[in-house]
């Protein structure tokens, strides 16, 4: 079975704010990926580190 993707490569990834977005080389944004680097704020929200992410 062959998949094909229907996202044009190479993927960029780009940080605003506190998160990352993966985009397509066309810019259309594939994932959103939310990120908290304060320990008590990052428990609370239930986010990865920055690192993590």
């Amino acid at each position: 079975m062959t998949v094909t993707a229907s996202y044009a490569l190479p993927l960029r990834v780009r940080k605003i704010g506190e998160s990352y977005v993966v985009a397509d080389l066309n810019g259309i944004a594939l994932a959103y990926v939310y990120f908290e680097d304060e320990p008590t704020r990052r428990v609370i929200a239930k986010r990865p580190s920055s690192a993590d992410a």
